[in-house]
């Protein structure tokens, strides 16, 4: 059977009220960003540097921080104090022991209803894992990160805008480095 590909016309284009370069989206109310805590390594460098940018095109943030179970007690003890630095800071953080844990996912799909939204960080950080945790049924995705390098593969390639949780949110692909294009 011949299948038929739909046609699709742009009938208006829309002011833009906000925009990233990096993912390239615009008109979002809010961005999740997935930041690991290990594999790849974490840096408070790079997540200022996302909320920053976030601040200045006016986008709220949102931290989630993932891979959480790769950490020791220890560790995360120092993540809890770093959370609630950020917390303190006004930003929302969605930090727990198991990272698709009940309640991270239930805050998740809290965030995520009637909004539109960007998930954004490190290639590797777990960006199509924390959706696919979300709404299973997206079966997106997902890679192993790189021995060698000690970062993701690109398994995203393009930015894509998906409903999940009564909202829709841009899935994206990741970044080896971050800084904000002009």
């Amino acid at each position: 059977m011949k299948q038929l590909m739909a046609r699709m016309y742009i009938l208006e284009v829309l002011p833009r009220r906000n925009q990233l370069q990096r993912p390239p989206v615009a008109n979002v109310d809010q961005a999740i960003v997935a930041t690991a805590v290990k594999q790849p390594d974490f840096t408070t460098n790079l997540l200022d540097r996302q909320l920053l940018a976030l601040e200045i095109a006016n986008i709220e943030p949102v931290i989630y921080f993932t891979k959480t179970d790769l950490l020791t007690y220890a560790e995360m003890a120092n993540f809890d104090t770093l959370a609630a630095g950020y917390r303190k800071a006004g930003f929302q953080v969605i930090l727990t022991r198991e990272p698709f844990s009940d309640a991270a996912l239930t805050a998740v799909k809290a965030v995520l209803k009637d909004k539109v939204s960007v998930i954004m960080g490190q290639t590797g950080a777990g960006k199509s894992t924390l959706l696919n945790h979300v709404a299973p049924d997206l079966d997106l995705a997902t890679g192993e990160i790189s021995a060698a390098l000690n970062r993701g593969k690109h398994t995203t390639r393009r930015v894509q805008l998906l409903t999940v949780a009564d909202g829709l949110i841009a899935d994206t692909p990741g970044f080896s480095s971050y800084e904000r294009s002009h």
